[in-house]
């Protein structure tokens, strides 16, 4: 791979990684993916009746959308959406001039009174 690339699928697994030392106890339960280059798209979604089985080949196609290489530098964002976790927060794409990665967002907690 290019070395000046950044692999989609290592650069989310990084990030659930650092959520994960981060104390929070996750997985992912939805997807809503999409390469803004080729329209591409990608969405899933398991609900509490979904097969486990079924969660696991909906994430190993999230896996096979997510295996390509992009330029994460300065330029255009290649990919936007939003990954569901189980705990309630979620993973989005952000861009800040050109360069993009991916966030974790949780609910602001409510002010005590």
């Amino acid at each position: 791979m290019d070395e000046t690339k950044t692999h989609a699928l290592e650069e989310l697994a990084q990030k659930l990684g650092r959520v994960v030392l981060e104390g929070f106890d996750i997985r992912i339960i939805a997807a809503e993916l999409q390469w803004l280059d080729t329209e591409q798209a990608f969405t899933f979604a398991s609900n509490a009746g979904t097969e486990e089985s079924s969660r696991r080949n909906s994430l190993y196609d999230l896996r096979g959308f997510l295996c390509r290489a992009y330029d994460a530098g300065h330029g255009t964002q290649y990919l936007e959406g939003t990954v569901w976790l189980s705990d309630g927060s979620w993973m989005e794409r952000a861009e800040y001039d050109g360069a993009e990665r991916w966030v974790h967002r949780t609910c602001p907690r409510m002010p005590r009174a």
